[in-house]
């Protein structure tokens, strides 16, 4: 894929601190899908930010008329990385796996800010787990998943395709966590 066609930017990525939210939410919950061959962070959220923009890419070529506003999305910043230069986000967490990060961070920050003493009150769960790449997608419907099972008061969830090289197939890694 060319990255120097018109409109499209190449980010220059440094790994924030490692204790920083958004940088273990991008990595434990995005970057994690990428496969065991990405030694480096950056390398995995470039490898996959590629990816998303060949779909885009897919996609400017089928739809003419949304060229401008596709080519503003497919320069959509990495998520847990300082990224330079600075574009927009496309705010598309159903579809983008950095906003998606950054819509997890929203949920995050509602739950660490209540004081202490009332967050110890309730538990935080989390799933990951790894299916094949279906025409089905693997997410819990809202009256049969953990929001219903654990009266769970916020679910996040998120499926991230990758293609894994041991087995040469797609897979689907599925990722949430329920608050209750």
């Amino acid at each position: 894929m060319d990255e120097t066609l018109k409109g499209t930017i190449k980010h220059k990525l440094s790994v924030m601190n490692k204790y920083s939210p958004i940088r273990r939410i991008t990595q434990q919950c995005i970057l994690t899908c990428c496969g065991p061959d990405s030694s480096q962070p950056w390398r995995a959220a470039h490898r996959l930010q590629l990816s998303i923009r060949g779909q885009y890419y897919r996609l400017i070529t089928k739809n003419k008329a949304d060229v401008y506003k596709l080519t503003y999305d497919l320069n959509c910043p990495p998520s847990g990385f300082f990224v330079m230069p600075f574009t927009s986000p496309c705010h598309h967490h159903h579809v983008c796996p950095w906003c998606f990060a950054r819509r997890l961070m929203k949920i995050y920050d509602a739950i660490m800010t209540p004081d202490v003493k009332i967050r110890n009150l309730q538990k935080l769960i989390v799933w990951q787990r790894e299916v094949p790449a279906t025409g089905k997608l693997p997410f819990f419907r809202a009256n049969a998943g953990p929001r219903t099972w654990l009266n769970a008061t916020v679910t996040a969830q998120i499926a991230v395709p990758y293609f894994n090289i041991n087995t040469r197939s797609f897979r689907l890694k599925h990722v949430g966590s329920s608050s209750c």
